[in-house]
């Protein structure tokens, strides 16, 4: 069995049950979407954790600023370049220069199909190697699910999550594990008949609001309310 989850975004706590309960379930391989960094208050601590771990690590938009700066995304907007721009300020060099050597996707066969996970959709041959979460407004991401070849994709950045199927292939947005407004987050497992499950489990919120009414950061009220309501 295989469990992954995805954009735990500096939320400690969650990660800490979702790690612990994977454990416990004697899974061996773990598989990390991207995106550990950024919004909640332990950032730096999240990214050594997933390390530590030994969890297949993805890349997500959120290291490659840390790897490159934040100038590379031409969506972001003034307010959020500064956010970032201070995140970068908060993690250990050694742990950046560790992310180098990560990579945008992995790909596994599983009883004979093709797995590919990947934090979102690539773009060939850019610096910033995303594509906008607009191809879900206006239809492109039909196009793009078409012309992949793998029979599943597990991607994250869409933190609210979603599940197509196009053409026999069958797309997860597995959605966000550390931007949630209760004290419950989740993962997803896998098995060798490429049974899909997810896998609730609850954290300790109320040491996670705590570490945030102890952290002190660009836009923290906005974000603590958008993200994880509170």
């Amino acid at each position: 069995m295989i469990a992954i989850f995805s954009d735990i975004h500096g939320n400690l706590e969650a990660l800490k049950s979702i790690i612990k309960d994977i454990k416990n379930k004697n899974i061996k391989e773990i598989i990390f979407l991207g995106d550990a960094v950024s919004l909640g208050p332990n950032s730096n601590e999240c990214l050594k954790m997933l390390i530590e771990e030994n969890v297949k690590f993805i890349l997500g938009n959120h290291e490659h600023y840390l790897i490159d700066t934040c100038e590379i995304d031409p969506y972001m907007e003034e307010e959020k370049k500064k956010h970032n721009k201070w995140i970068h300020t908060i993690i250990d060099k050694e742990v950046i220069n560790k992310l180098r050597n990560f990579k945008n996707s992995y790909e596994l066969i599983i009883n004979n199909k093709r797995i590919r996970f990947l934090h979102f959709f690539l773009e060939k041959n850019q610096k910033y190697p995303y594509k906008s979460l607009n191809v879900f407004k206006n239809n492109k991401y039909l196009e793009i699910m078409e012309s992949y070849d793998s029979d599943y994709t597990f991607y994250g950045h869409l933190h609210e999550g979603r599940y197509d199927c196009i053409n026999n292939k069958h797309f997860y947005g597995i959605g966000s594990s550390g931007c949630v407004k209760n004290n419950k987050t989740f993962y997803y497992i896998i098995d060798t008949n490429l049974n899909v499950e997810k896998i609730i489990v609850e954290y300790d919120r109320n040491k996670f609001i705590e570490a945030i009414n102890n952290s002190n950061y660009p836009s923290k009220s906005r974000i603590s309310k958008s993200y994880f309501g509170i």
